[in-house]
């Protein structure tokens, strides 16, 4: 349906232009996401892209990834990532240059793919696919062309979901992070800790994260992240049925 080199050699000569591609194979848009994400052939290599797939409540229902970018499988996407600013334009592809907390960037794109309705009972099924890669590939990409890559106020700070976010004065945040401690309070004013605290903790400036050391989070969040959600599901479920 879509022969690797073939495919591989078109995709190079319209800078991945998704729509181009799907045209030019007799395919959807959504199989040639999933095509570009297998580019990865010894020798004949295409651009390095992950691939991720929500429904209108946040829920991943697909992904794949040739690429250092961390895909959340459980708690939904980051708000300021444009994910879900795509349900708003059916069909637009919304290119968006974004900056993980550990500093890696990468450029990423989001369209809605839709699926059929079998019934007038049946809401609409319409899902967003997202796709990105590394920056230093970007220039192989056509959507990345107009923008200057150099202006520093073009990369949006996401993280892979709040629950594993350690970043702070976050207006879109929704939920403390599962692996470190941020000073948010009720009022929602940064909370400053008592005189003692700050003593006993002198590296810590005032209103960073305490707990956990941001390099350790880095390290551990990524990996056991899964199984602590898991955990904590099982700790609701048991105290739900004792009650």
């Amino acid at each position: 349906l879509m022969p690797y080199l073939p495919f591989l050699k078109e995709a190079e000569r319209v800078k991945y232009d998704f729509d181009r591609l799907a045209a030019a194979f007799d395919v959807s848009f959504e199989q040639v996401a999933h095509r570009v994400t297998t580019l990865q052939r010894e020798g004949a290599r295409g651009v390095p892209f992950f691939f991720l797939r929500v429904d209108k409540a946040g829920n991943v229902t697909k992904r794949f990834n040739s690429t250092s970018f961390h895909l959340a499988e459980y708690g939904g996407a980051c708000p300021v990532w444009n994910i879900h600013t795509a349900f708003r334009v059916p069909g637009v592809i919304l290119p968006q240059f974004v900056e993980m907390p550990t500093g890696e960037r990468f450029f990423t794109i989001s369209r809605t793919a839709h699926r059929p309705v079998f019934s007038q009972q049946t809401q609409d099924r319409r899902l967003t696919l997202t796709l990105g890669c590394a920056l230093e590939h970007a220039d192989r990409i056509g959507y990345a062309t107009p923008f200057n890559t150099e202006d520093q106020n073009l990369f949006s700070p996401i993280g892979i979901n709040c629950h594993l976010c350690a970043r702070q004065a976050c207006s879109q945040r929704a939920h403390q992070p599962i692996f470190i401690e941020l000073p948010i309070n009720a009022t929602g004013a940064a909370a400053q800790g008592t005189k003692a605290d700050q003593e006993s903790e002198p590296a810590n400036k005032k209103g960073t994260a305490k707990a956990v050391p941001f390099l350790k989070y880095q390290m551990q969040s990524y990996l056991i992240a899964p199984d602590a959600l898991r955990m904590v599901a099982l700790v609701i479920q048991k105290l739900a049925l004792r009650r």
